[in-house]
């Protein structure tokens, strides 16, 4: 025969049901879902054994779990899988993710950053190059604008050939032509000088790497009796340098373009040529555009040859 359980075992098991129903809305477990239903018949299947508190406190502790193991939004006091209480209502897996951080420079990366700034710096050190002999052949073709226009004005018979022996014969607007295109040439002479700083500057910054592969590899240096012939100083060349090209080549625009404004102003101001005051004139105008390249090129860096901190037998100036 089926034996009957007692009015109260039946009473505290569905009390018991009740409970777990009411702890599963409180974890955010809304209508008769599956888990609900499977809590309160596990309940009420242990309810055999172990009727009372310590009962209820299973249940609970049942549902807790689950609603922490599923992601769903909890509330405080309730202990999860680990034992930890859930006060932020997420997963531990989802909360205890540490931010990634980017990792590091390694000391491999720096072979790779070297390279490619030393290609950077030589393709700077190039195009300056470029720029600077562009810039001097731009200057001229200005110098030359004002001869080339006299070219064509007399041979259109607008200016009679015997007028350019004289002075006094030759019109005003030649000799505005001559001073407008001398101020004109200023600006590619400016730009040489820049292209001429960023071009020593580079060669600064070669050196510099030369220097950083001639110390490591000394050693390998001497004992093939080999030393590099090109100068492993960061500081030369020289930014000032009057004797090198590029200091050559200011002095030579300079004094174009002074004698050019001067020769100018000269004949505008229809003033008699007196030699005195075309070489004062020109003179001062050329002292002053120099002067611009003098300053721009940091005159107190100057040195007069590289320095050899390494004692390579042989290194070029």
């Amino acid at each position: 025969m089926r034996r009957v359980p007692p009015r109260s075992q039946v009473a505290r098991r569905v009390s018991g049901a009740a409970i777990a129903r009411k702890v599963a809305v409180a974890s955010g477990v809304s209508g008769p879902s599956k888990a609900s239903f499977d809590l309160e018949a596990g309940g009420a299947a242990g309810r055999t054994e172990n009727d009372g508190p310590a009962g209820v406190s299973q249940i609970v502790s049942g549902v807790s779990a689950t609603a922490g193991s599923a992601g769903t939004p909890g509330f405080s006091g309730v202990s999860g899988p680990s034992g930890t209480a859930e006060t932020s209502g997420f997963s531990g897996s989802a909360a205890g993710a540490a931010p990634a951080v980017p990792a590091g420079i390694k000391p491999g990366d720096f072979f790779t950053l070297l390279m490619t700034d030393f290609q950077g710096e030589y393709q700077v050190y190039i195009a300056a190059a470029g720029e600077c002999l562009v810039m001097v052949r731009f200057a001229l073709s200005l110098l030359a604008a004002p001869f080339a226009a006299t070219i064509a004005l007399v041979s259109a018979k607008v200016v009679p050939a015997a007028w350019l022996t004289s002075w006094e014969h030759l019109p005003g607007y030649l000799f505005g032509l001559l001073a407008a295109f001398g101020v004109l040439a200023i600006l590619p002479y400016l730009r040489m000088i820049e292209a001429s700083i960023t071009h020593v500057r580079t060669a600064r910054a070669m050196n510099n790497f030369r220097l950083l592969y001639a110390r490591e590899l000394r050693g390998e240096f001497a004992a093939r009796g080999w030393s590099p012939n090109l100068p492993v100083d960061p500081s030369y060349p020289d930014s000032f340098a009057p004797l090198s090209w590029p200091g050559i080549n200011a002095i030579v625009l300079a004094t174009l373009e002074a004698g050019y404004i001067t020769v100018g102003m000269v004949g505008l101001a229809r003033v008699r040529p007196a030699p005195l005051l075309i070489v004062f004139g020109t003179a001062t105008i050329a002292m002053l555009l120099f002067s611009v390249y003098y300053i721009r090129t940091n005159v107190s860096r100057r040195r007069k040859e590289p320095a050899n901190p390494l004692g390579f037998p042989r290194v070029e100036t």
